[in-house]
């Protein structure tokens, strides 16, 4: 619990940062003089917020005392809404990675209440959540996989390479790696999509190859889509048995969810699925995220943040048998992973 002083304080907080947004849309009719100053009064508020100290459980219960202050303002940034409210009942769901990887601004087709002007307010905001590190590292990480995809459609000139995507969400990273292939690399792209939520899946039987087939391309490669309790993938010995083993497992959104003994646990059912000379990429957040005040105090989106050598540490415990991993990071140094590959 905070104290009334505490309490009083995250208040004034959400009031002055309020005040400031709407200063900045009433005051600023031009668009990017309005973005220099929603920006600034976004980055005077998370500098306060994470002047506080209190960081992940512990912010929760003052996260929801400024949220309620601030909710009227704050909730015409569509994205921050959809991150705070989780409308699919989970944080990052595919709904609002596919807008990060599109790098959407969906605020800018809303209008004020009670009028036909657009949410300039709105859009701002979103503006702002797209600029962040975490959702650059996002969109990094999926432009990453892609170009594996790439390389390693490459080496295979005669036989499918097949692909495990664990926790697929919109599964952008496979589009894009269907723009740099030529379609005979298509033709021996073998992805199977496992995820928790049967709409991602949809939406990836919808998505995935369609620019190529509108361009008139044709070539669309195999996908399988398999609804699965990922939390509980390292005790589905049934599942397990009915997979054929992968030469490409990547997780990107997952293992920073889960604690110690449940990161061992899925890194080694995971690499029981890598083929000889397979790669496993599971991806995790590193303790130094710029915008982890941002993520948890407006997001309420909390994740088990980890360095390089907590990751070493973890790939040492579970003893993956035959393999060889190292630690990387995408052009941000924000999304960590592992890239563990056969010795």
């Amino acid at each position: 619990m905070t104290s009334p002083a505490s309490t009083e304080r995250l208040q004034a907080i959400a009031r002055e940062v309020c005040e400031a947004l709407l200063s900045a849309e009433s005051g600023n009719p031009n668009d990017d003089q309005s973005q220099q100053s929603v920006d600034a009064a976004m980055n005077h508020c998370l500098q306060q917020l994470d002047a506080t100290g209190l960081v992940g459980p512990a912010n929760r219960i003052p996260s929801n005392e400024f949220w309620n202050i601030a909710k009227p303002v704050f909730e015409r940034g569509a994205l921050q809404l959809h991150a705070r409210e989780k409308p699919r009942g989970y944080a990052g769901d595919y709904q609002l990675l596919d807008h990060i990887c599109q790098n959407r601004t969906p605020g800018e087709s809303r209008r004020v209440a009670n009028s036909d002007e657009p949410d300039r307010l709105g859009r701002a905001m979103d503006v702002f959540f797209q600029s962040q590190s975490a959702p650059c590292a996002v969109r990094n990480r999926y432009r990453d996989i892609a170009r594996h995809i790439v390389r390693l459609s490459a080496e295979r000139t005669d036989q499918p390479l097949r692909i495990l995507s664990f926790g697929s969400g919109p599964a952008w990273e496979v589009n894009w790696s269907l723009e740099e292939l030529t379609p005979a690399q298509i033709g021996r792209l073998d992805v199977t999509l496992m995820d928790i939520d049967p709409a991602a899946l949809e939406f990836c039987r919808d998505n995935i190859g369609r620019s190529n087939a509108e361009a008139g391309e044709g070539k669309l490669p195999a996908v399988t889509t398999t609804r699965v309790n990922l939390g509980r993938f390292p005790r589905l010995k049934k599942v397990h048995a009915s997979l054929e083993k992968f030469d490409l497992v990547y997780c990107a959104g997952l293992f920073d969810y889960l604690p110690t003994e449940q990161f061992v646990d899925m890194l080694q059912s995971l690499w029981n699925l890598v083929d000889e000379n397979g790669t496993l990429l599971a991806f995790n957040f590193s303790d130094n995220n710029p915008s982890r005040a941002y993520m948890e105090w407006i997001g309420n989106w909390y994740l088990l943040h980890r360095s390089a050598d907590q990751l070493s540490e973890l790939a040492d415990e579970a003893d993956l048998p035959k393999c060889e991993f190292r630690v990387q990071s995408e052009e941000e140094g924000v999304n960590l992973f592992l890239r563990c590959r056969h010795s």
